[in-house]
Protein backbone atom coordinates (compact mmCIF):
# COMPACT_ATOMS: atom_id res chain seq x y z
CA UNK A 1 0.00 0.00 0.00
CA UNK A 2 1.41 3.05 -0.65
CA UNK A 3 -0.21 6.89 0.32
CA UNK A 4 1.28 10.66 -0.40
CA UNK A 5 0.73 13.20 2.00
CA UNK A 6 0.90 16.92 1.68
CA UNK A 7 0.81 18.95 5.13
CA UNK A 8 -1.29 22.47 4.48
CA UNK A 9 -1.15 25.39 6.87
CA UNK A 10 -4.83 27.08 6.88
CA UNK A 11 -5.12 30.15 7.41
CA UNK A 12 -8.34 32.59 8.42
CA UNK A 13 -10.59 29.31 6.60
CA UNK A 14 -9.17 26.40 5.30
CA UNK A 15 -5.97 23.57 4.85
CA UNK A 16 -6.64 23.13 1.19
CA UNK A 17 -7.94 25.19 -1.90
CA UNK A 18 -9.25 22.35 -3.74
CA UNK A 19 -9.36 18.36 -3.55
CA UNK A 20 -5.76 17.28 -5.15
CA UNK A 21 -6.19 15.35 -8.63
CA UNK A 22 -4.56 12.15 -8.64
CA UNK A 23 -4.95 9.38 -10.82
CA UNK A 24 -7.13 6.48 -9.89
CA UNK A 25 -4.87 4.27 -11.51
CA UNK A 26 -2.11 5.33 -8.83
CA UNK A 27 -4.30 4.31 -5.70
CA UNK A 28 -2.93 7.09 -3.94
CA UNK A 29 -4.48 9.14 -1.23
CA UNK A 30 -3.67 12.75 -0.50
CA UNK A 31 -3.85 13.72 3.46
CA UNK A 32 -4.38 17.11 4.09
CA UNK A 33 -3.42 18.10 7.59
CA UNK A 34 -4.50 21.64 9.61
CA UNK A 35 -2.35 22.98 11.81
CA UNK A 36 -5.07 23.91 14.28
CA UNK A 37 -4.23 20.58 16.58
CA UNK A 38 -3.69 23.29 19.30
CA UNK A 39 -7.10 24.56 19.58
CA UNK A 40 -8.72 21.37 19.48
CA UNK A 41 -7.98 19.81 22.81
CA UNK A 42 -10.50 20.47 25.52
CA UNK A 43 -7.73 19.79 28.16
CA UNK A 44 -5.39 22.21 27.35
CA UNK A 45 -3.29 24.49 29.55
CA UNK A 46 -3.05 27.86 28.49
CA UNK A 47 0.12 30.15 28.90
CA UNK A 48 -0.61 31.29 32.52
CA UNK A 49 -1.06 28.04 33.63
CA UNK A 50 -5.35 27.88 33.65
CA UNK A 51 -7.03 24.93 32.35
CA UNK A 52 -8.03 26.17 28.75
CA UNK A 53 -11.85 26.47 27.42
CA UNK A 54 -13.65 26.62 24.37
CA UNK A 55 -13.95 30.80 25.15
CA UNK A 56 -9.82 30.64 24.90
CA UNK A 57 -9.52 30.36 21.19
CA UNK A 58 -10.85 32.65 18.34
CA UNK A 59 -11.63 29.55 15.94
CA UNK A 60 -11.59 30.68 12.36
CA UNK A 61 -13.73 27.84 10.99
CA UNK A 62 -15.19 28.52 7.36
CA UNK A 63 -19.29 29.25 6.75
CA UNK A 64 -21.78 27.82 4.09
CA UNK A 65 -20.57 28.68 0.45
CA UNK A 66 -17.57 30.21 1.65
CA UNK A 67 -13.98 29.33 -0.48
CA UNK A 68 -11.35 27.68 1.07
CA UNK A 69 -7.99 29.35 0.43
CA UNK A 70 -4.50 27.10 0.55
CA UNK A 71 -2.00 29.64 2.51
CA UNK A 72 0.85 27.76 2.55
CA UNK A 73 2.29 23.76 1.53
CA UNK A 74 4.62 21.21 1.95
CA UNK A 75 5.68 17.93 1.62
CA UNK A 76 9.44 17.34 1.81
CA UNK A 77 11.24 19.55 4.22
CA UNK A 78 13.23 22.29 2.89
CA UNK A 79 12.72 22.12 -0.44
CA UNK A 80 10.37 25.44 -1.02
CA UNK A 81 12.23 27.12 1.27
CA UNK A 82 16.29 26.04 0.90
CA UNK A 83 16.64 24.89 -2.45
CA UNK A 84 14.42 27.35 -4.34
CA UNK A 85 12.41 30.60 -3.69
CA UNK A 86 8.62 29.36 -3.86
CA UNK A 87 7.74 33.13 -3.36
CA UNK A 88 9.71 34.94 -6.31
CA UNK A 89 10.25 34.12 -10.03
CA UNK A 90 13.41 33.28 -11.72
CA UNK A 91 13.48 36.91 -12.45
CA UNK A 92 12.76 37.94 -9.44
CA UNK A 93 9.10 38.89 -9.91
CA UNK A 94 6.11 38.14 -7.55
CA UNK A 95 4.92 34.13 -7.94
CA UNK A 96 1.92 34.46 -6.79
CA UNK A 97 1.36 32.42 -4.45
CA UNK A 98 1.26 29.71 -7.23
CA UNK A 99 3.84 26.82 -5.31
CA UNK A 100 1.36 27.14 -2.33
CA UNK A 101 -1.86 27.53 -4.76
CA UNK A 102 -0.73 24.36 -6.96
CA UNK A 103 -2.52 21.06 -5.76
CA UNK A 104 0.32 18.37 -5.42
CA UNK A 105 -0.01 16.58 -8.60
CA UNK A 106 0.13 19.59 -10.84
CA UNK A 107 3.53 21.23 -8.81
CA UNK A 108 5.81 19.59 -11.69
CA UNK A 109 4.43 22.17 -13.87
CA UNK A 110 6.70 24.27 -16.47
CA UNK A 111 7.16 26.87 -14.30
CA UNK A 112 7.51 25.45 -11.07
CA UNK A 113 10.46 23.34 -12.26
CA UNK A 114 12.08 26.24 -13.79
CA UNK A 115 12.27 27.89 -10.41
CA UNK A 116 13.48 24.90 -8.96
CA UNK A 117 16.43 24.57 -11.23
CA UNK A 118 17.30 27.57 -11.27
CA UNK A 119 18.08 28.72 -7.50
CA UNK A 120 19.77 25.14 -7.51
CA UNK A 121 21.57 26.25 -10.28
CA UNK A 122 22.48 29.68 -8.00
CA UNK A 123 23.71 27.83 -5.22
CA UNK A 124 25.77 25.73 -7.00
CA UNK A 125 27.40 28.41 -8.57
CA UNK A 126 28.84 29.86 -4.58
CA UNK A 127 29.07 26.12 -3.17
CA UNK A 128 30.44 23.76 -5.98
CA UNK A 129 34.21 24.64 -5.73
CA UNK A 130 33.82 24.69 -1.44
CA UNK A 131 32.03 21.74 -1.73
CA UNK A 132 35.03 19.54 -3.51
CA UNK A 133 37.87 22.06 -1.58
CA UNK A 134 36.50 19.93 1.66
CA UNK A 135 36.36 16.28 -0.22
CA UNK A 136 32.44 16.32 -1.16
CA UNK A 137 32.08 15.46 -4.56
CA UNK A 138 29.50 17.62 -6.03
CA UNK A 139 26.62 16.91 -8.04
CA UNK A 140 26.88 19.89 -10.28
CA UNK A 141 29.40 20.09 -13.43
CA UNK A 142 31.40 22.42 -14.38
CA UNK A 143 32.04 23.50 -18.34
CA UNK A 144 33.88 25.76 -19.90
CA UNK A 145 33.18 28.04 -16.82
CA UNK A 146 29.72 27.35 -17.13
CA UNK A 147 27.62 25.85 -13.53
CA UNK A 148 25.43 22.71 -14.73
CA UNK A 149 23.25 21.72 -12.16
CA UNK A 150 20.39 19.52 -14.03
CA UNK A 151 22.86 16.56 -13.21
CA UNK A 152 21.70 16.53 -9.39
CA UNK A 153 17.97 16.32 -10.57
CA UNK A 154 18.83 13.55 -12.65
CA UNK A 155 20.28 11.32 -10.52
CA UNK A 156 19.14 8.66 -8.42
CA UNK A 157 19.54 8.44 -4.48
CA UNK A 158 21.76 5.78 -2.64
CA UNK A 159 21.52 4.90 0.97
CA UNK A 160 25.16 3.91 3.61
CA UNK A 161 23.24 -0.15 4.11
CA UNK A 162 23.20 -0.37 0.46
CA UNK A 163 25.21 2.10 -1.98
CA UNK A 164 25.36 0.10 -5.28
CA UNK A 165 21.22 0.30 -5.36
CA UNK A 166 20.03 3.09 -6.37
CA UNK A 167 16.73 4.64 -5.06
CA UNK A 168 14.18 7.11 -6.94
CA UNK A 169 15.62 10.00 -9.30
CA UNK A 170 16.42 13.17 -7.22
CA UNK A 171 13.48 15.33 -9.19
CA UNK A 172 10.98 12.11 -8.91
CA UNK A 173 11.57 12.70 -4.66
CA UNK A 174 10.92 16.52 -4.89
CA UNK A 175 8.30 16.99 -6.93
CA UNK A 176 5.57 16.83 -6.94
CA UNK A 177 6.26 18.32 -3.40
CA UNK A 178 4.78 15.77 -1.15
CA UNK A 179 6.25 12.97 0.84
CA UNK A 180 5.54 8.79 -0.52
CA UNK A 181 4.81 6.43 2.48
CA UNK A 182 5.18 2.99 1.23
CA UNK A 183 4.75 0.40 3.56
CA UNK A 184 6.27 -2.38 1.83
CA UNK A 185 9.76 -0.05 1.81
CA UNK A 186 12.25 0.64 4.75
CA UNK A 187 10.67 3.65 6.47
CA UNK A 188 13.31 6.33 5.85
CA UNK A 189 13.48 9.63 3.81
CA UNK A 190 12.46 9.95 1.43
CA UNK A 191 10.24 7.21 1.89
CA UNK A 192 8.42 8.94 4.96
CA UNK A 193 10.23 9.92 7.86
CA UNK A 194 10.85 8.91 11.48
CA UNK A 195 11.33 11.19 14.37
CA UNK A 196 14.91 11.06 14.81
CA UNK A 197 15.71 11.39 10.98
CA UNK A 198 18.67 14.17 10.26
CA UNK A 199 15.90 15.26 7.73
CA UNK A 200 17.73 18.74 6.65
CA UNK A 201 21.35 16.96 6.28
CA UNK A 202 19.72 14.21 4.06
CA UNK A 203 17.70 17.18 2.16
CA UNK A 204 21.02 18.90 1.82
CA UNK A 205 22.79 15.93 0.30
CA UNK A 206 19.74 14.72 -2.61
CA UNK A 207 20.49 18.78 -3.28
CA UNK A 208 24.59 18.90 -3.51
CA UNK A 209 26.19 15.68 -3.38
CA UNK A 210 26.58 12.90 -6.19
CA UNK A 211 25.42 10.28 -5.55
CA UNK A 212 27.79 7.52 -5.59
CA UNK A 213 30.93 9.73 -5.79
CA UNK A 214 33.50 10.46 -3.21
CA UNK A 215 33.07 12.37 -0.27
CA UNK A 216 36.50 11.60 1.05
CA UNK A 217 35.94 14.73 3.91
CA UNK A 218 34.21 12.27 6.04
CA UNK A 219 37.65 11.15 6.63
CA UNK A 220 39.53 14.40 7.10
CA UNK A 221 37.26 16.79 8.33
CA UNK A 222 37.90 17.25 12.37
CA UNK A 223 35.29 15.59 14.35
CA UNK A 224 33.82 13.53 12.53
CA UNK A 225 33.93 9.88 14.82
CA UNK A 226 36.16 6.76 14.06
CA UNK A 227 32.99 4.93 14.47
CA UNK A 228 31.22 6.66 11.64
CA UNK A 229 34.31 6.20 9.52
CA UNK A 230 34.24 2.78 10.29
CA UNK A 231 30.54 2.60 9.32
CA UNK A 232 30.35 4.52 6.28
CA UNK A 233 30.18 2.60 2.81
CA UNK A 234 33.68 3.47 0.56
CA UNK A 235 34.61 2.01 -3.12
CA UNK A 236 37.31 0.28 -4.57
CA UNK A 237 40.01 2.69 -3.60
CA UNK A 238 38.88 2.97 0.30
CA UNK A 239 36.95 6.53 0.22
CA UNK A 240 34.19 6.75 1.24
CA UNK A 241 31.04 6.75 -0.98
CA UNK A 242 28.78 9.99 -0.98
CA UNK A 243 24.78 9.06 -0.39
CA UNK A 244 21.72 10.62 1.09
CA UNK A 245 23.50 10.15 4.26
CA UNK A 246 26.79 11.26 4.02
CA UNK A 247 26.13 15.36 5.77
CA UNK A 248 24.43 13.53 8.42
CA UNK A 249 26.55 11.16 8.98
CA UNK A 250 29.24 14.18 9.70
CA UNK A 251 26.59 15.32 11.23
CA UNK A 252 26.06 19.19 10.11
CA UNK A 253 23.42 19.30 12.50
CA UNK A 254 22.67 17.90 15.87
CA UNK A 255 23.92 14.59 16.00
CA UNK A 256 20.54 13.46 18.01
CA UNK A 257 17.48 14.68 19.97
CA UNK A 258 18.79 15.73 23.56
CA UNK A 259 16.22 13.06 24.65
CA UNK A 260 14.79 9.71 23.16
CA UNK A 261 11.85 9.55 20.92
CA UNK A 262 8.98 7.39 22.60
CA UNK A 263 8.46 3.94 21.13
CA UNK A 264 4.97 4.02 21.29
CA UNK A 265 2.03 6.79 20.12
CA UNK A 266 2.65 9.83 19.87
CA UNK A 267 6.25 9.09 19.29
CA UNK A 268 7.71 12.24 20.41
CA UNK A 269 10.60 12.76 23.47
CA UNK A 270 9.34 13.92 26.53
CA UNK A 271 9.73 17.85 27.14
CA UNK A 272 12.34 20.25 29.12
CA UNK A 273 11.10 22.87 30.94
CA UNK A 274 12.90 25.53 32.76
CA UNK A 275 12.55 26.93 35.34
CA UNK A 276 11.89 30.90 35.62
CA UNK A 277 14.85 33.61 36.07
CA UNK A 278 13.91 37.27 37.23
CA UNK A 279 10.16 36.98 36.84
CA UNK A 280 10.79 34.62 33.04
CA UNK A 281 11.53 32.20 31.10
CA UNK A 282 14.95 32.34 29.33
CA UNK A 283 16.03 28.68 28.10
CA UNK A 284 19.32 29.26 27.52
CA UNK A 285 20.18 29.69 30.83
CA UNK A 286 17.27 28.97 32.98
CA UNK A 287 17.78 25.58 34.88
CA UNK A 288 16.54 22.40 32.80
CA UNK A 289 13.76 20.71 35.07
CA UNK A 290 11.81 17.24 34.48
CA UNK A 291 8.50 18.94 35.27
CA UNK A 292 7.24 22.22 35.63
CA UNK A 293 7.21 23.83 39.04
Amino acid sequence: MKMQFLVARAGARSCGSRPARVPRSRRRFIGCAALLLTACAGDDVTANGDEASESSYAFQLPGPGDEMVRVDAMGVALVSTVLMNRDRTPSGGDNHNQYQNDTPDVQNNPKTLTGFVHYLHALHVYWHDHLADIGFEPCSKRALGITLATPCTLQNLRHDDNPDQTGPRVMDVVFPDYISLDFDQPLRFPNGRTPAEQISDKVFALGFLKMGGKCTGIDTLAGVSDETKARVPRDADGDPICTIESFADIPLQAGANDREFEAGFPYLARPWFYAPQGGSYYWPTSARLESPE
